[in-house]
């Protein structure tokens, strides 16, 4: 479009969906328009721009001649810049009298002819991936007899060509609908849920549950867009280094620097761990899922497979080196990133984007070695809570749901009021605090665990993967390694002091919280609530509030009801429901009742 809003002029670039690209800044005036594209090859970015201005100009082998060409040839000129065009006119005018030109040439730079001639002779072939397929013979002679009529109807406007043409895209319709038909038929007949077809048809009914995802901008922190590949990846990259940072912490200074004096106190390594059997290795390796996706390095769960026993040895070397060393190797501890968007979410906003990190899978390997050594000692030593249904074995999400319901069943049974809080943290397993997680597990299990923990945890790093694009690497400063094996049970041993009491009824999965609390009266129970809340200090965590603000301020100016005006709030609405409710017996029912909440009312 013309900068004054007319249909004239301006310029275009036609590029084919298939060749990943994305469009720039648009430069547009009176006298000249142009239009900014960047193509993403596996050889770099390329920049197009089509421009347009409206005078000819008279440079190599163009007819016409006018100052503004004779401006772009000296420029051309003085900046050392290549002239491409195919030598013959590209502008045919209608009128006889005038002469055919060339108004439309290239201007490349830093690519000279030969270097593009040998480009071309270098660049291999790649073969059609077109998966469309093809059309019948009968098919394309309609369609090019379609074609012939409609580029006659154009030039004549004759009534009878349009009818003809009609005739012939209804007829074309029909038969394209019938070839599209029988090549469905074709495909769904040859869909095997085996192996021999790589899983054709799991893979074909997730393609059709899931919802068409699209590659749209994202918006920086300027409120600019990131375009690129590598744009994205870096916004990606610079939201998630402010992630991986942990929350304002609760201590005083004096408390924060008892833990790190005990953190770099040295001690002692007690007996050395049981080291690993070549053939503890080779059952794990066996349980691999071949398809799952590698990390940075793309060794896959099926070279593993393929190892020889000389080779399972080597690794089996390894692993027990990590062992008696106490260190993880820091190749293993960079995790690839890719973001992907959550449902229903706006698609230019970065928080709307789930981090899906890839490690390298032989460090899974190592984790699940030892965390079967871990395993037996948390369990002997009862360090995760019974109400922690979550990553725990025979532990299901029904579980725990049944024994909320059977709670309050129970107290519904005894006649007594049941108040319950459903508690998420949000960006939990992200913000866990290494040095808090560290003096938890040093406190609690042997020293030989807490040194390799202490390196898997410390100086580990990860880079966004956006397309053929990839960040820089930067450092997670908090949070357990997502995508790994040993990070559900690190939070789990993060998060297992939870404060209880034993007239409340905990109920916890992963880091989700259900707190109940029961009494005969119903202030009692809002009170016992708002006193779990307060203690476990549930609030203050998900509102990320630093040590020096009350929780009477956080509901103030956040404006967060209490327990209690959360309870009053509900009480009033069902009362006023019940008071229009077109059942006589429900009306006169809450006239009765109505001194009764009134009186409750006072007491909240």
């Amino acid at each position: 479009m013309h900068p004054d809003g007319s249909a004239h002029g301006d310029s275009a670039v036609i590029i084919k969906t298939k060749i990943k690209h994305y469009e720039v800044d648009k430069f547009q005036q009176e006298h000249i328009q142009a239009t900014n594209c960047i193509i993403e090859d596996w050889t770099g970015e390329i920049t197009i721009s089509a421009i347009y201005s409206p005078p000819k100009h008279n440079i190599k082998e163009e007819l016409l001649t006018h100052p503004k060409g004779r401006n772009l040839a000296r420029t051309m000129e003085a900046l050392a810049l290549d002239f491409i065009s195919t030598g013959e006119p590209t502008y045919w005018p209608f009128d006889s009298a005038k002469t055919p030109d060339v108004i439309d040439f290239g201007i490349i730079n830093g690519l000279p002819k030969k270097f593009i001639e040998g480009a071309w002779k270098a660049t291999p072939e790649f073969p059609n991936t077109d998966n469309e397929h093809d059309c019948s013979r009968n098919i394309l002679e309609l369609l090019a007899e379609k074609r012939l009529i409609r580029k006659k109807w154009q030039i004549f406007r004759c009534s009878r060509l349009k009818a003809k043409l009609n005739k012939k895209i209804k007829k074309l319709k029909t038969l394209l609908n019938k070839e599209r038909n029988k090549n469905v038929e074709f495909y769904l007949q040859n869909l095997e849920p085996s192996a021999a077809t790589d899983y054709s048809l799991w893979k074909a009914t997730k393609k059709l549950k899931q919802p068409q995802r699209t590659s749209s901008p994202i918006r920086k922190n300027d409120n600019s867009w990131a375009r690129s590949n590598i744009e994205k990846a870096d916004t990606y990259a610079s939201h998630l280094a402010k992630v991986f940072k942990p929350n304002q912490r609760e201590i005083s200074i004096d408390e924060e620097e008892f833990i790190h004096n005990l953190l770099n106190a040295t001690h002692q390594p007690g007996k050395l761990l049981k080291p690993f059997t070549t053939g503890e290795i080779q059952n794990i390796i066996k349980s691999l899922k071949p398809n799952k996706a590698p990390g940075y390095d793309l060794i896959t769960g099926r070279v593993l497979k393929e190892l020889p026993e000389e080779r399972i040895r080597c690794l089996t070397h390894l692993y027990n080196a990590i062992l008696r060393t106490s260190h993880f190797p820091p190749q293993w501890k960079v995790a690839q990133v890719t973001m992907i968007l959550k449902p229903g979410k706006p698609a230019d906003d970065v928080k709307s984007y789930r981090p899906i990190s890839l490690l390298p899978i032989p460090s899974k390997v190592f984790e699940t070695l030892l965390l079967k050594r871990l395993m037996p000692v948390i369990e002997e030593q009862n360090l995760i809570p019974s109400h922690q249904f979550g990553f725990r074995l025979k532990h299901a999400t029904i579980d725990q749901i049944h024994r909320i319901v059977r709670q309050i069943n129970k107290e519904m049974e005894g006649k007594r009021y049941c108040a319950a809080a459903f508690l998420d943290i949000s960006q939990a397993f992200d913000k866990v605090w290494h040095e808090g997680l560290l003096y938890k597990i040093k406190k609690n299990l042997p020293l030989n665990y807490y040194y390799i923990l202490k390196s898997y945890l410390q100086n580990r790093h990860f880079f966004v993967k956006q397309g053929e694009r990839t960040t820089k690497l930067h450092e997670i400063y908090s949070g357990v390694p997502q995508g790994s094996v040993l990070g559900p049970i690190l939070y789990l041993l993060y998060t297992a002091d939870l404060p209880t009491n034993s007239q409340r009824t905990f109920a916890t999965f992963a880091d989700d919280t259900a707190i109940l609390a029961a009494h005969e009266n119903p202030v009692m129970a809002s009170r016992l609530l708002q006193g779990s809340l307060d203690q476990s200090k549930m609030l203050r965590i998900i509102t990320d509030a630093p040590w020096y603000v009350t929780n009477l301020t956080l509901h103030r100016d956040l404006n967060i009801k209490t327990v209690k005006e959360e309870i009053r709030q509900y009480s009033r609405n069902y009362r006023n429901r019940l008071d229009q409710h077109p059942n006589a017996l429900a009306t006169g029912f809450m006239r009765v009742l109505h001194w009764v909440h009134s009186y409750q009312d006072n007491l909240l």
